[in-house]
Formats: C-alpha cells, sequence, structure tokens
C-alpha cells in the first residue's frame, strides 16, 4: 500500500498464542497530497455516444471546433477540424 499520509493496524489473533501477530505502521507524512484536478477527455476513449452528451450538456463553446479545442486533451486547431470534417461524413454534425 502506497499512502504514506496513513496509518494501519495489522492484528492476527490465532488460536495459538506464538502465532499472533501486530504490527502498526505508522504514517510517514502529515501533510494531504493536493486534491485531483478533473481531467479532460482524451479522444481516443471517447464513443459516439459520450460525445453526443458533452456536445449536449458541457461545452459552453458557441462552435464546435472551438468545443473540441477546450474539452478534450490533445486536440489543436488542425485536428479539430478533421474531426469535424469526419463527422460530417458520418452525418452525425450538419457543417
Amino acid at each position: 500500500v502506497i499512502t504514506p499520509y496513513a496509518q494501519f493496524r495489522f492484528r492476527y489473533d490465532a488460536k495459538a498464542e506464538d502465532k499472533c501477530m501486530d504490527h502498526f505502521f505508522s504514517r510517514r507524512t502529515d501533510s494531504m497530497p493536493q486534491m485531483p484536478e478533473e481531467t479532460k477527455h482524451h479522444p481516443s476513449h471517447v464513443d459516439l455516444e459520450l460525445l453526443k452528451k458533452l456536445m449536449g450538456q458541457c461545452t459552453k463553446s458557441k462552435k464546435l471546433k472551438a468545443f473540441f479545442m477546450k474539452d478534450f486533451t490533445s486536440i489543436n486547431s488542425h485536428l479539430a477540424g478533421k474531426l469535424m470534417e469526419e463527422l460530417e461524413e458520418d452525418g452525425i454534425y450538419p457543417g
């Protein structure tokens, strides 16, 4: 277990007293880690249903290209344009 800010006690009571165990693992630090930040979606892990949901709910961008660049990781202007073309070819986005 890799949690330097937690402490654990492991205790095992056996019938035979020489088999009993009691171990205490103290914390190695008193400072807690920062809260994790929400990450953007990676395009390779987004299916069509999630894409439709994100387009309808999560974006505040007025243009689809800006939505791709803002709400996804690793999407630049060129790649956003290619995605829009693919969506248009598949009949998902009326370009």
